[in-house]
């Protein structure tokens, strides 16, 4: 019997060459057993309304594109109100969440999970700005402030150099975005966590997994199914310094750097004098200040059986779906 399920899917995922195409996908579905009805984003942001009607719709919604995708995705999941299990299918430049998920990169492949998946429960973080509901907005990956955001943002001049060269135009932006930036102070207020305090710093990343551009990690101690966070924060200025870690986080050894501070935090404010771009599970969004917190929101997402089974946050919403 086939098993019915919305594919939400961003039409500049795949082409067939780096990444199956759409239709490849779709097959792969339909031969593991879906049942499948389309759901396509017109543009950014639309992801979001997409994956709430899929999620009003199906009990079990999949997935196809980038960490960008999945996020809006997971957004309109959570304003559904309902809880359907979630099928990641990468077809991103970076698939960070899939890879910590270890979530098969080939999106083909992905799709057999839709049989043997285990389901995993992810714990996500919330930003808000002045304490508004209209500027909430879930992640699962990270939170950046600062130079890393600075290059995401700058990423939207070289949209078509990463559909070339993928995550290698990074550098590009890293260029034109990086050397001139200035390292504006900012201010981290910890309001819950190991450490409560006001810290300070030039850039910081809020992490939610151990994930952050797909071969290293900056947060290694974060984990997508608890609901807290790891935060890094960086002291002092440059360009110099920040190339001088980029080896640690490789090897994942960023907390031997002199130059960064480490904390856990459940509930975070984060502000400056001047204006810092900010970014979300590698999306530009706007500048600072936010506030980061966790409310109890979670996906229930298909993996590999042995990846395991984390214990996380209640369901979102009410569903019965299982």
């Amino acid at each position: 019997m086939k098993r019915p399920l919305g594919l939400v899917y961003n039409p500049a995922a795949g082409d067939g060459r780096w990444r199956p195409s759409l239709d490849s996908v779709r097959r792969a579905l339909e031969t593991d057993g879906g049942d499948v009805e389309m759901f396509a984003t017109r543009a950014a942001g639309d992801g979001v309304e997409q994956a709430r009607l899929a999620a009003l719709r199906h009990d079990l919604v999949a997935v196809y594109g980038g960490d960008g995708s999945i996020n809006e995705a997971f957004n309109g999941i959570v304003v559904s109100g309902r809880s359907p299990r979630v099928l990641l299918l990468p077809g991103g430049t970076m698939n960070v969440l899939c890879r910590d998920l270890g979530i098969p990169l080939d999106s083909v492949e992905a799709a057999e999970l839709l049989q043997h998946g285990v389901p995993r429960r992810i714990c996500l973080g919330l930003c808000s700005r002045n304490g508004s509901t209209a500027s909430k907005r879930y992640f699962s990956l990270m939170a950046g402030a600062g130079l890393d955001a600075a290059i995401v943002h700058g990423m939207t001049q070289f949209a078509a150099a990463k559909r070339v060269l993928g995550p290698f135009a990074f550098f590009l932006s890293g260029v034109w975005r990086g050397l001139p930036y200035r390292f504006p102070e900012i201010e981290i207020v910890v309001e819950e966590g190991e450490a409560p305090g006001t810290y300070r710093g030039r850039e910081v990343v809020v992490g939610k997994s151990k994930g952050y551009g797909g071969w290293f990690s900056v947060t290694d101690r974060a984990d997508n199914g608890q609901p807290v966070f790891e935060v890094a924060i960086a002291k002092k200025r440059g360009m110099l310094r920040h190339l001088a870690a980029m080896p640690l986080a490789f090897v994942g050894q960023l907390k031997l750097s002199r130059n960064y501070i480490f904390t856990m935090s459940t509930r975070l404010r984060i502000t400056s004098a001047g204006e810092v771009p900010v970014q979300m599970d590698g999306d530009p969004v706007g500048t600072l200040p936010i506030e980061l917190s966790v409310d109890g929101a979670s996906v229930e997402v298909l993996v590999p059986s042995g990846a395991g089974i984390l214990a996380g946050g209640p369901v979102v919403g009410g569903s019965e779906s299982g």
